[in-house]
């Protein structure tokens, strides 16, 4: 990955074979949810790519700096980002209610 920074050939054929496969299976997935209603319709789906991609792999090439990148990890790393972005009523205990506290 640090190469293809620098190549144009080695990042085309990356992601011709690797991202951009899983990238746009993971783009079909989520419009399938948008579309059935579970995902805002505002979600912005490649932001929400890049917060659970970047997180995983930042602990896959800096494991020096930082824990190790397990399933638990990648479960907290999706659930808080869908957090974010999914249509389904609160849970329980939680606040619907998403404008700001008047402190006025």
């Amino acid at each position: 990955m640090g190469v293809a920074q620098t190549d144009a050939e080695l990042a085309a054929q990356f992601d011709h074979h690797y991202f951009g496969p899983r990238r746009r299976r993971v783009f079909t997935l989520l419009e399938a949810a948008k579309e059935r209603g579970q995902i805002r319709a505002d979600a912005d789906l490649g932001v929400l790519v890049d917060l659970i991609w970047g997180a995983c792999y930042i602990r896959l090439l800096l494991p020096h700096l930082t824990d190790q990148l397990t399933p638990a990890f990648a479960h907290a790393v999706v659930d808080q980002a869908l957090t974010g972005i999914l249509t389904s009523p609160a849970r329980e205990g939680e606040d619907t209610d998403p404008s700001p506290p008047n402190t006025a």
